[in-house]
């Protein structure tokens, strides 16, 4: 019968990389001895010691294997003396590790940093052919803007590649990168959640490792950053930022005079990317009564454009009817995995940088709050580093 297309799974659903945990399953002729062995990276050594399981009735085997300094798995099936039957050997590649890949717009630069984790003993050379895209936000798509290769030099099991192309100035640019690094010396393959290079001149952001983008939508409490600009730029430096804050904006029932457009409307008429990151800062003109079930319309709105972390700040409170928001927007934390709720009541209690409405904020609170949104926004943004979302199939 000989094996039937294994595959290799992680608890977790990580990819599988070398140094993990993994579980190899596939099918067989029913009963017959499967063997698994492992082959260290790079392709210097025999197979490892073998590790023999049956497949059940049904034809099915699985073998947990660990993935120490391996580049390849593979499985046998055997005849009843234990040889391996002809054409029964099929083979799967491993990856190396992500340890960081990060894209930053450094002042008229956008840079990339990836580094990937290889056995230890790993030494020589992978060329890199990479390229990089930019537009502004408004931008549906991404446009190339460069190309090349790099050859990177892996010493010790490290893989350190630095790009650098430069970019047009402004905060709402935006831009990314591609990279197909050629690991075949390592024994390796690239990491099935590393960005492949498509052939076009145009690309999705999200077929790419591209900068964080982030959408700061408000009412007039944080239109006071409109005349701080050193805290404006202090929130997600290197990032690709838009603020979109209006006095009187409500979240989506009609705005007060001079009636600006709801952040529901702001954000369904905003073209191209809303960003990974949205945070909402809106509240205090709206009813306490029906903003949760407003709310809960925002967030249907930002899930279908893509919008990976939304920091929903709550209200400072002032008067009871905040207090009443304040349990709602707590409500949408537990309805939502993607909120996080910015207590800014709590840091903002006892600060002295409020007008007599202890509500709208002098140009100290401005300051405070461009801090205390800065580190939301840091915070967001490592996370969904640390924790990329899967990225479009490989090419």
């Amino acid at each position: 019968m000989g094996i039937g297309a294994p595959t290799l799974s992680t608890p977790s659903g990580r990819p599988i990389t070398w140094g993990a945990s993994a579980v190899l399953s596939g099918t067989a002729a029913p009963g017959d001895q499967v063997v698994i062995q492992t082959l260290a990276a790079p392709y210097d050594g025999d197979w490892g010691a073998a590790d023999v399981t049956a497949a059940d009735t049904t034809g099915h085997f699985s073998s947990h294997v660990q993935l120490d300094r391996t580049a390849r798995v593979r499985a046998l099936e055997t005849d009843e003396s234990g040889v391996a039957q002809p054409g029964s050997e099929v083979t799967i590649q491993v990856a190396p590790r992500l340890v960081q890949d990060s894209v930053r717009i450094h002042g008229r630069h956008l840079e990339r940093t990836l580094v990937m984790s290889l056995p230890p003993d790993a030494i020589g050379n992978a060329p890199t052919n990479w390229r990089s895209f930019e537009a502004p936000r408004t931008a549906r798509l991404l446009y190339r803007t460069g190309a090349g290769v790099q050859v990177v030099h892996v010493s010790g099991g490290a893989y350190r590649l630095h790009l650098s192309v430069p970019i047009r100035p402004g905060r709402e640019e935006s831009g990314g990168f591609c990279s197909d690094p050629d690991l075949s010396a390592f024994g390796l393959v690239a990491p099935p959640d590393q960005p492949a290079c498509p052939s076009a001149s145009r690309a999705k952001r999200t077929s790419l490792a591209h900068v964080p983008e982030v959408t700061i939508i408000s009412d007039s409490v944080a239109s006071t950053l409109i005349f701080l600009p050193k805290s404006e730029a202090a929130i997600g430096p290197g990032l690709s930022v838009k603020f979109d804050l209006r006095s009187c904006r409500t979240l989506v029932s009609a705005s007060c005079p001079p009636s600006p457009p709801t952040a529901l409307e702001t954000l369904r008429s905003m073209p191209g990317s809303l960003g990974d990151i949205v945070v909402i800062d809106v509240g205090y003109n709206d009813e306490p009564s029906i903003y949760g079930r407003q709310a809960d319309e925002v967030m249907h709105l930002l899930t279908r454009r893509g919008v990976k972390k939304v920091i929903w700040l709550n209200l400072r409170e002032a008067y009871s009817n905040y207090t009443r928001t304040n349990r709602t927007i707590r409500q949408l934390a537990r309805r939502w995995k993607q909120v996080t709720v910015a207590n800014w009541d709590a840091a903002s209690r006892g600060k002295p940088w409020f007008v007599s409405d202890h509500v709208h904020l002098t140009l100290p609170g401005g300051a405070g709050l461009g801090r205390f949104l800065a580190k939301y926004v840091v915070d967001a943004t490592r996370e969904l580093e640390s924790s990329p979302a899967p990225k479009e199939a490989r090419q």
